[in-house]
């Protein structure tokens, strides 16, 4: 029996659509906090317990975005990263160490259904601040309900899923104001569908913000990553056994 996601024996959320995935690949999609150090230690921890990782960031993300093929300019902050296989691509001109041995730049980004297309077996999502953001303008109800969306639509491609809540804002960021009750919603909603929502207010100091006060320096963004991998590791190296155990049993079965 495939093993579906359950990192602190919480009850199982109800199968998505269809079977899970037999994909070896773990993906993970972000805004511009996955475009840097942050991404960089989640990214290379998951290489050490997963057989492939994906990560697709730009800055400037939502749910929503994603989920309308937003595009940006060929300036944008967009990576592509795989852990095992000849194709390994960073789309920016700066190198954030996200990939070794950079490609030329590509402009654009694929929608979330042309990433979903190889049917990860686990999908992070680590979006939230703009979001948040956006939430202050558009309402809360719009935000929450783009979550969902991109939720669903993962879940019905038979993906196991954990989403990486913000981290902390500064004190000078129009976000402070709403953060935790944002938080509160957003874990709700995460796991109302079946996911396991990451906490990153406990993972973040926003004594470590640059001035902007939404970005961490890398170290304390770095931080933040091995934070993370530490929480959901145990459980992402379990998918991988199981299925490989499973494989075996059913090779070494008698026709």
């Amino acid at each position: 029996m495939p093993y579906s996601w359950n990192p602190s024996n919480q009850p199982l959320a109800p199968p998505p659509q269809g079977s899970l995935s037999s994909s070896s690949e773990v993906l993970i999609v972000g805004d511009s906090h996955s475009t840097g150090c942050f991404a960089t230690e989640m990214f290379n921890g998951l290489k050490k317990v997963a057989p492939k990782v994906s990560l697709y960031a730009v800055g400037g993300a939502t749910a929503e975005k994603w989920l309308s093929g937003w595009n940006r300019n060929s300036s944008s902050r967009y990576a592509t990263c795989v852990a095992h296989g000849s194709e390994s691509v960073i789309t920016n001109s700066q190198k954030r160490g996200l990939c070794e041995d950079p490609f030329p730049v590509k402009s654009g980004l694929p929608s979330f259904s042309q990433i979903l297309s190889s049917r990860p077996r686990l999908s992070i999502i680590a979006l939230g601040t703009n979001i948040l953001l956006e939430s202050q303008k558009y309402g809360k109800a719009k935000a929450l309900a783009s979550i969902d969306e991109m939720i669903q639509k993962l879940r019905e491609q038979g993906s196991d899923c954990i989403w990486v809540g913000p981290p902390q804002p500064g004190t000078c960021s129009t976000a402070i104001a709403a953060y935790e009750s944002f938080n509160r919603d957003l874990k709700k909603v995460v796991e109302a569908k079946g996911c396991t929502f990451v906490d990153s207010n406990t993972k973040t100091n926003r004594g470590n913000l640059k001035g902007d006060c939404l970005h961490y320096y890398c170290e304390f963004a770095g931080k933040w990553g091995r934070e993370v991998v530490k929480e959901i590791g145990p459980g992402v190296a379990n998918i991988f056994k199981s299925s490989s155990s499973t494989e075996k049993g059913q090779a070494g079965a008698t026709p």
